[in-house]
């Protein structure tokens, strides 16, 4: 058997192992991979609260708890995940992750994003923020997209109609995933963090 091979399996063995330890903690996990750091070997586990933030506290849970059921998988029968030490690293995506695959995508519907497209859109531009609302089939979704301040919008894309998607002011958009240059979480305006902060406040209070 391969390294590549093994360590998918592992991968997908992990994947099985924090199912039911995600769950109650309201998380989802967006990837698990064994990457090197170094003479390290890491298993980094990246985790995703829809609607609110991952906490420190839920980290070292999923850890914690994962550790549990990797131990007892290593003194089992089928003995450990993969030959040789590595060091568990679980984590939160981070406020600007960008989103590489349809998975990935489909991990943070609802989320805010800045999306870059590789073909300008009328009074859009290259470059937008929007909710992310769907991702399937290939397809992207948007929700009120709204022009990046900076973005060179069109002047350029009236120039060169044939390149360019003509819309009307819109509240969402859709568009094939290989148009799109990237798509990253963008992180939520001040205002947003500290109203919600203020609702946490009240009703602890």
């Amino acid at each position: 058997m391969t390294d590549r091979v093994s360590s998918r399996k592992a991968i997908e063995k992990v994947s099985e192992l924090l199912t039911p330890i995600l769950s109650p903690l309201g998380l989802v996990l967006v990837i698990a991979r064994f990457i090197n750091q170094g003479s390290r070997k890491v298993l980094e586990v990246t985790v995703h609260k829809p609607g609110s933030k991952v906490s420190l506290d839920d980290c070292e849970k999923v850890s914690r708890n994962l550790e549990k059921k990797l131990d007892k998988l290593a003194a089992g029968k089928s003995g450990p995940l993969v030959d040789g030490p590595f060091v568990l690293q679980v984590q939160s995506p981070g406020i600007d992750r960008k989103l590489k695959t349809q998975k990935e995508l489909k991990v943070f519907v609802g989320e805010l994003v800045e999306v870059q497209s590789k073909i300008a859109i009328d009074t859009l531009g290259h470059n937008f923020t929007g909710v992310l609302q769907d991702a399937e089939e290939g397809m992207v979704t948007i929700g009120e997209p709204t022009p990046v301040s900076d973005d060179k919008k069109s002047k350029k894309s009236k120039k060169k109609k044939n390149e360019s998607l003509v819309l009307d002011p819109v509240t969402e958009i859709t568009l094939e995933f290989h148009l799109l240059s990237s798509v990253r979480l963008s992180p939520r305006p001040v205002e947003e963090l500290e109203e919600e902060e203020s609702e946490e406040e009240e009703v602890l209070s």
